[in-house]
């Protein structure tokens, strides 16, 4: 089954609102619609591409970094992407905020559960990450002093995690040993 019937597919079980528009002479297509996160409403894309087996998800956030942010907001999108695995943040020269993850579609089967997990993955990192990205984007807040408190909770959950435990000894009590 093409990616485009596939994303076609998932949009009619989801009930998802939105226009899947065809180029068949690339053999590519694009779904755009509205995703609400925090009562903000985001956009959403889903391209996929025949040609080379790639399903591409992007979301966009509802408002732009202000042009003198744009540079401290990449520096806050490179930071959050060092914490995560799956797809990344950046800033696009007109301050447009974007999550985008594209993933190589070859020799896979690409199911609606599939999609339904890439935009379930996208929403959870606005979703996350949505109150530091707006200070920083929108404000005169620093990804620095955004990231800050963020990194000490990281440093004492790490701190808890690295306290000695109480050793194990080697022998068990006389009645505990198999005879």
């Amino acid at each position: 089954m093409r990616l485009a019937d596939i994303i076609e597919q998932w949009q009619i079980e989801q009930d998802w609102q939105g226009q899947l528009e065809r180029d068949e002479a690339q053999q590519t297509a694009t779904m755009e619609c509205g995703y609400r996160i925090r009562e903000q409403m985001f956009t959403l894309y889903l391209e996929t591409d025949e040609k080379r087996d790639w399903l591409g998800i992007y979301l966009y956030a509802p408002f732009n970094a202000l042009e003198h942010k744009q540079s401290e907001c990449a520096l806050l999108c490179n930071a959050l992407d060092a914490r995560r695995l799956i797809g990344s943040l950046y800033v696009l020269p007109n301050g447009r905020i974007c999550y985008q993850q594209t993933i190589d579609v070859e020799d896979i089967a690409v199911s609606s559960a599939m999609i339904s997990s890439l935009v379930q993955q996208a929403g959870d990192y606005f979703f996350s990450w949505l109150d530091e990205i707006a200070a920083v984007a929108l404000t005169e807040a620093t990804a620095e002093e955004v990231l800050g408190p963020l990194d000490q909770e990281e440093e004492e959950e790490e701190e808890v995690e690295s306290e000695p435990t109480e050793e194990v000894p080697n022998e068990s009590p006389e009645d505990a040993r198999l005879h």
